[in-house]
């Protein structure tokens, strides 16, 4: 029965660029949450269409609202002189400077949760470059905003510059791409990871390693799987979800209509 469920498959978004023959424009991509692949998926045009944008975290970090943002900060990632913020964190803690002080004005105490996405704050920038990170947040943001440059990703995929330039920028492949460069859901990664891992999706003639890209991905679902296992009552959760986006109630119903004709015949 489990099979039968599971031999569902939800269509692909479709890329408004028509798919030429090749193996590699026929690879589907789903979110690294998406533990059976069940889920919306998107093309290889839409993966390729992010990657082929820039190379190093450094593009995508100079462009948008981060350079103005950046200026609040010296080389280390901490506050210029007269530059203050208020901690994002629930602790009170200023995470520079160690000691208590007032709760950010996007922090609710009454709630105790956030008013709003903490992401795109300077105080999570600071963060970020303290420790040197680069953030999931700007890298979906800020991608739409870069050029699409690779001719080599374009041929991979069937198209030229100018046809990948003119197609959008599919926001689930952006996570999806952030996904296998983190490895997993996390909003944050190394810098120097980011441009390791980013360079290893080129194969030698500069095209797109699928297969590469799959495998990190690969990684992100079973960093996600481990992460799930420690919660008791996930595998139950996970069957029910199964059973009600597989249509499981009238794939029983057919399942046990078909057993009882081959029984009565």
């Amino acid at each position: 029965m489990l099979l039968l469920l599971l031999s569902a498959r939800t269509a692909p978004r479709a890329s408004p660029i028509a798919a030429r023959a090749s193996p590699i424009v026929a690879s589907e991509f789903a979110r690294a949450s998406d533990l059976l692949k069940v889920g919306e998926k998107v093309s290889a045009q839409d993966i390729v269409n992010v990657l082929g944008r820039w190379s190093s975290f450094k593009d995508f970090e100079s462009v948008g609202k981060l350079p103005k943002m950046d200026k609040l900060f010296d080389k280390d990632g901490k506050p210029l002189p007269g530059v203050k913020f208020k901690p994002l964190s629930p602790s009170g803690i200023d995470s520079a400077g160690g000691r208590k002080v007032e709760y950010s004005d996007y922090y609710d105490e009454g709630t105790n949760s956030m008013k709003q996405d903490p992401r795109p704050t300077p105080q999570r920038r600071g963060f970020a470059l303290r420790r040197g990170l680069t953030q999931r947040y700007w890298h979906n943001e800020n991608v739409p905003l870069l050029k699409f440059k690779s001719m080599s990703l374009a041929k991979a995929v069937g198209s030229s510059v100018a046809e990948m330039n003119r197609m959008p920028i599919n926001e689930l492949a952006a996570d999806i791409v952030f996904d296998a460069i983190a490895q997993s859901q996390s909003g944050i990664i190394q810098r120097e990871l980011c441009d390791e891992r980013r360079a290893s999706y080129e194969a030698a003639d500069g095209t797109f390693d699928a297969s590469q890209f799959q495998s990190d991905l690969a990684a992100a679902r079973f960093n996600v799987a481990k992460g799930y296992a420690i919660f008791p009552g996930i595998p139950t959760l996970i069957q029910g979800y199964l059973f009600v986006r597989l249509d499981g109630f009238n794939a029983a119903i057919d399942y046990f209509e078909n057993t009882m004709r081959v029984l009565n015949s």
